[in-house]
């Protein structure tokens, strides 16, 4: 299986494998962007990956880290639910 936790491959030489426990955190932020929802939702889920994380005995300053660049990468990730995505904008009802 390859690495939830989308490290950049530049970075992992200094970004230390995550254990078990943190992938399968990571891969349940994967899971909740796959939802998407709203903008509460998304902060919801970013809050979910950095307690997790903490739990998984990943170091805060890491975890932050982590949360940190979710919440400044994340937003292309997330799958919106409404029409202020580009995505899934409404189209015009046809003419008759």
């Amino acid at each position: 299986m390859a690495n939830p936790c989308s490290v950049p491959p530049f970075l992992r030489h200094i970004i230390p494998e995550e254990t078990p426990a943190q992938q399968e955190c990571c891969q349940t932020h994967d899971d909740d962007y796959g939802h998407g929802g709203d903008a509460q939702a998304r902060a919801i889920a970013d809050a979910k990956l950095l307690l997790g994380l903490l739990k998984a005995e990943m170091p805060y300053f890491m975890a932050e880290l982590y949360w940190r660049a979710v919440r400044a990468c994340g937003d292309s990730h997330w799958a919106h639910a409404g029409p202020w995505d580009w995505k899934e904008a409404a189209q015009p009802p046809e003419a008759p």
